[in-house]
């Protein structure tokens, strides 16, 4: 038996649009998909602008005069042509990717270098670059850079905003849904998080073979707002699937049907172009040549900066861990690298025993085999610092799994199934895991969802993921209760 929900049914069922009437109002009030186009014109008038500034107020400091407006405004128009068009194509101005805030800083910085440097390509190949400034041209690169970035902070800020105020314009649809399926769903906020008002919602039993297209037609034709038909249904269901696209042909709005919980998971997987046929990459394969080139540049620049600025650091540490015992300053061990490759990692020797081979002894609370000045090392990780050598040597990464003792592997590659698959990238000195709490002694339970973590960095890798796992890391750096 199916039936309609009127709009104050509903709210209360959804919970989603909360109590209207008590909402301030916000103003201006725009519709969702319009955010969008006005980011695209908003930052165009802004790299423009960002030009003429940057170009006028280098000019007028170091060369006395303010120089050809006409070019600067001719350099921000071309500058943000490139851009727009890498932004498009790179879905960044999709109403799903204006609210991410890591994701849009990421994109607009590697959008907006790629412009900036194809552009210095062709003002080499065409000698064209005497006619511009190279400080004018990298203030306004600069420039321009921060302003989207600010922008585009300042829409996630109003997106916000405006969601909590109900001062996004709402498009009416029709929600037909399986009763079973919709029962705690959290279908309906999401929709209303992204500009969808259900303003009817039309249910029906899973056992019963009746389909409620009639007044699905019915709800369309009585309210002329209506935009778009939705489809909540289990996908096992092809044959209804097919009968509903087939009846709901009658209306002339587009119908969509709608990811099931056993689809979604399927569907949240990159996807990918196999032929003519598009798929979903459940596995992808190890980084590509020129991402683990991009990679290895980035560890190299950055691991060497720290080394150099942690030198005296390092040189304190060694002094002290001579006084306190006698032994080396250095602990080295045989891990598991890249593709299951052996090499012998560097740390501060931070216990009384240097154990290596077949059998390792993972280090427990209270262990009798820490020295003094272990203790206090392991804790503040600082025992970890030497690994920046294998890190310019290439044997390791900032971040990615963390190695463990050839011992250990053997052992959880029978234990774990996926095992094996965290040596598709280097090992880093810190990784997703490890910011997510997973570090100090484990079990085979925490160390599944530890491979889980780095499985899901090795999925869903790129520039951006590293240096907001290295920001994460030295915020929790120093307070880890795990650590000992």
């Amino acid at each position: 038996m199916s039936q309609i929900v009127n709009d104050e049914h509903l709210e209360l069922r959804a919970g989603a649009a909360g109590d209207r009437s008590s909402r301030r109002r916000f103003s201006p009030r725009l519709r969702f998909e319009w955010l969008g186009p006005i980011s695209f014109v908003v930052e165009l008038i802004g790299v423009i602008g960002a030009s003429v500034v940057s170009g006028v107020v280098y000019n007028q400091v170091v060369l006395g005069h303010s120089g050809d407006i006409d070019s600067f405004v001719a350099a921000g128009a071309a500058a943000f042509l490139y851009y727009g068009v890498v932004s498009l194509y790179r879905g960044n101005y999709s109403a799903r990717n204006l609210t991410s805030r890591w994701k849009q800083a990421r994109e607009i910085t590697f959008d907006w270098l790629a412009v900036y440097l194809f552009l210095l390509g062709i003002a080499f190949l065409l000698k064209i670059q005497p006619n511009f400034s190279r400080g004018a041209t990298s203030c306004f690169f600069v420039l321009g850079w921060l302003f989207l970035i600010c922008w585009r902070l300042f829409l996630i800020r109003y997106i916000a905003a405006a969601r909590a105020a109900g001062g996004l314009v709402q498009r009416p649809i029709v929600l037909i849904g399986d009763a079973q399926l919709l029962h705690g769903s959290p279908l309906f906020y999401e929709l209303a998080e992204y500009g969808y008002h259900v303003a009817k919602l039309i249910t029906f039993n899973d056992q019963n073979d009746s389909l409620p297209v009639a007044e699905a037609v019915r709800a369309v034709r009585s309210d002329a707002r209506i935009e778009e038909v939705f489809l909540a249904v289990n996908w096992q269901h092809v044959r209804r699937i097919d009968d509903f696209a087939r009846e709901l042909s009658v209306i002339p709005l587009s119908v969509t049907l709608l990811p099931d919980t056993n689809v979604l998971r399927f569907l949240s997987k990159p996807r990918v172009q196999v032929g003519p046929l598009p798929a979903a990459e459940l596995q992808r394969r190890p980084l590509t040549l020129g991402e683990r080139g991009i990679k290895r540049i980035f560890d190299f620049v950055l691991a060497t900066s720290m080394a150099f600025v942690l030198l005296p650091l390092l040189a304190v540490v060694a002094v002290l861990i001579k006084c306190d015992t006698s032994g080396p300053i250095f602990f080295t061990q045989t891990r598991g690298g890249f593709n299951g490759r052996p090499f012998r990692i560097f740390k501060f020797r931070t216990l009384t025993t240097r154990e290596d081979g077949s059998e390792v002894r993972q280090v427990s609370r209270d262990d009798y085999r820490l020295t003094r000045i272990g203790r206090v090392l392991r804790r503040t990780s600082i025992d970890e610092f030497p690994q920046l050598l294998n890190v310019i040597r290439g044997e390791m990464s900032l971040v990615g799994p963390r190695p463990h003792a050839t011992a250990h592997n053997s052992e959880y590659e029978q234990l774990i199934g996926n095992y094996a698959f965290r040596h598709h990238v280097k090992p880093g000195l810190t990784g997703w895991a490890q910011i997510n709490g997973f570090r100090g002694e484990a079990d085979i339970d925490s160390m599944k969802q530890r491979v889980d973590c780095d499985l899901w960095y090795i999925d869903n890798w790129n520039l951006g993921l590293d240096v907001k796992i290295i920001a994460k890391t030295l915020g929790v750096l120093f307070r880890q209760p795990t650590a000992y």
